[in-house]
């Protein structure tokens, strides 16, 4: 009964009766510590790192969108398959916030989209939705190739860069950030020259890595054997200096409950969570 009302109700109502039956209480065990290996920095992480360019990426996340669209699985998330469907109901009452409060078409720019996930795993809220909704994800260029390539029949733009988006669509209006700060090398430094550069109205930030202690860490991210064997550099972020960062021009509407809804414990034993924001320009 309760994915049917997941299903059926609009995600403000959703958000409003697990606020109110503490629907999603239920505490989570930490990840192993081996997972997140700290160290002295950022260029000792990509030193012990195979790297985001690996090909076994994105032949995985390859693997992964095909067998969701052609119905053996109903979504993906990091390449993980997923068999009952679930919906970011948080993200999705930002975007329908946007759509209804200040009725204006969807623009979504998804940095760091991988194959355009996200999209995929809500296109059917989409389509029944009928927004005026353009989606872009901009990302490496081998993902941009093969999104291209292997994708075509998706409403999905694929980009190298926001630069190249903005001069082949209309400028997005919502920044789209899922996952994806704390694999950039300089995750605030570019944040503050992109929201300098380019005029995005709002900013959504959903699965970002906050430490408890607000101290910033560099990592090298182990993944799991059975995801795919691989590694690469990450950083776990200070909120406080994040949210410098947007408080400039921004200012915060709502924190948000993250999608990915599990403690991590560093291997220095520091413990992180995964939060999230949604910003409106002031």
């Amino acid at each position: 009964m309760k994915k049917i009302l997941k299903l059926l109700l609009p995600p403000i109502f959703v958000l409003i009766w697990q606020k109110l039956t503490n629907a999603n209480a239920q505490p989570q065990a930490p990840r192993i510590a081996e997972g997140l290996e700290v160290v002295a920095s950022l260029e000792l992480a990509q030193k012990l790192s195979k790297g985001y360019d690996d090909e076994v990426i994105l032949a995985k996340y390859l693997a992964s969108t095909q067998a969701v669209l052609s119905g053996k699985a109903l979504f993906e998330r990091d390449t993980v398959l997923f068999q009952e469907p679930e919906l970011s109901l948080h993200i999705l009452a930002c975007l329908e916030h946007i759509q209804n409060f200040y009725k204006q078409p969807l623009h979504v720019l998804d940095f760091g989209g991988a194959l355009g996930s996200f999209f995929i795993q809500h296109r059917t809220y989409f389509e029944q939705k009928q927004w005026p909704l353009l989606w872009t994800v901009v990302e490496q260029p081998h993902f941009v190739e093969a999104g291209k390539k292997y994708l075509s029949e998706l409403p999905i733009f694929f980009e190298e860069s926001i630069l190249s988006a903005k001069n082949r669509q209309p400028m997005a209006n919502v920044l789209f950030l899922s996952g994806v700060l704390p694999y950039l090398p300089e995750p605030l430094k570019w944040l503050e020259e992109t929201l300098k550069n380019f005029d995005f109205q709002f900013v959504i930030i959903d699965r970002t890595l906050f430490s408890a202690n607000n101290q910033p860490y560099f990592c090298v991210q182990h993944v799991p054997e059975h995801i795919y064997p691989s590694s690469y550099p990450c950083s776990v972020l200070s909120k406080s200096a994040l949210y410098a960062v947007l408080s400039s021009h921004y200012r915060l509407l709502t924190s948000i409950k993250s999608t990915v809804d599990y403690p991590e414990q560093l291997s220095n034993g520091i413990m992180a969570n995964y939060e999230g924001g949604f910003w409106v320009k002031k």
